[in-house]
């Protein structure tokens, strides 16, 4: 946590059980700042599955409308593992949310 006690860095390991399923991964995330809403800006997430790391970067601050609900976020997303080895760019921009909060 930051000063005014903000996550900064977190790590899990996620399990998922059933029938067929028996499957744990890590997520690491580390979010490099905050807007003065308390709203992340940027994050990296880093998930590491069965060999195959994901790293997800925030390429510009988040943004958010006057709710408070994310509107608009890039990133760069590169995978990498036993064959295999590329980057690309993922954009989302939300247009509306319902009365409920929801896109």
């Amino acid at each position: 946590y930051d000063e005014i006690g903000q996550l900064t860095h977190s790590k899990s390991t996620i399990s998922e059980t059933g029938t067929g399923l028996n499957h744990d991964y890590t997520m690491e995330t580390t979010i490099a700042g905050y807007n003065t809403m308390g709203q992340v800006l940027q994050m990296t997430q880093v998930t590491v599955d069965d060999g195959k790391t994901t790293t997800e970067i925030d390429t510009i601050d988040r943004e958010y409308n006057a709710r408070g609900q994310l509107i608009h976020s890039k990133s760069t997303v590169t995978e990498f593992g036993a064959g295999l080895n590329h980057t690309y760019a993922s954009e989302t921009t939300i247009t509306s949310y319902n009365t409920l909060g929801q896109v």
